[in-house]
């Protein structure tokens, strides 16, 4: 059985801005603290693996927030899907079941990584072949990107299981709307 998570993070504004979003949104989620600008949250309701719940939070926290917000999902580690949102706006998607038309330009942007290599690379990532898990090419997505090391295999009901994703402290992670599990 492979990995099953759904997380966003954004870019650009204070853990505390994004906790009390979530808080007036009525969600149950984890805050990570902010590591190299961004803040990545880990929603409880996302955790269906609804990527229309997904995207629609996403959307709602880039465009509330005013930052970017990237939207990923693995679906038991055969399916990576991502969705970039800026200012609530949709700018590009990835699925790794149909990964023409993802503009990894954007994405590098997003992140403030748009030297041509990084460009080119997550070209690459985003449309080679598929690895035995997707948590693998996540992982390598999240490099190139500059995102902390949690957004690959972070998901909410891990958290609540107390199986921090790689490089988290789960004593530094806020709750929002409820005990950690």
């Amino acid at each position: 059985m492979g990995n099953f998570y759904t997380n966003i993070t954004l870019r650009g504004v204070p853990s505390s801005s994004v906790a009390d979003a979530l808080q007036r949104l009525h969600r149950r989620a984890y805050v990570a603290p902010a590591l190299a600008e961004c803040v990545t949250i880990f929603d409880a309701r996302t955790e269906s693996q609804d990527p229309n719940e997904l995207g629609a939070l996403a959307g709602a926290l880039s465009e509330h927030l005013a930052c970017v917000a990237l939207a990923a999902l693995n679906h038991d580690d055969s399916i990576l899907a991502l969705a970039l949102y800026d200012r609530g706006h949709l700018i590009t998607e990835y699925s790794s079941d149909s990964p023409v038309g993802t503009d990894a330009g954007a994405l590098c942007r997003a992140f403030d990584t748009d030297a041509a290599w990084a460009q080119l690379l997550l070209a690459g990532l985003l449309r080679g072949p598929r690895p035995l898990f997707e948590i693998m090419r996540h992982r390598l997505i999240t490099r190139v990107l500059g995102l902390p090391p949690w957004v690959a295999g972070g998901g909410y009901n891990y958290i609540a299981q107390d199986e921090a994703p790689s490089g988290l402290d789960l004593v530094k992670v806020t709750v929002v709307g409820g005990d950690r599990a």
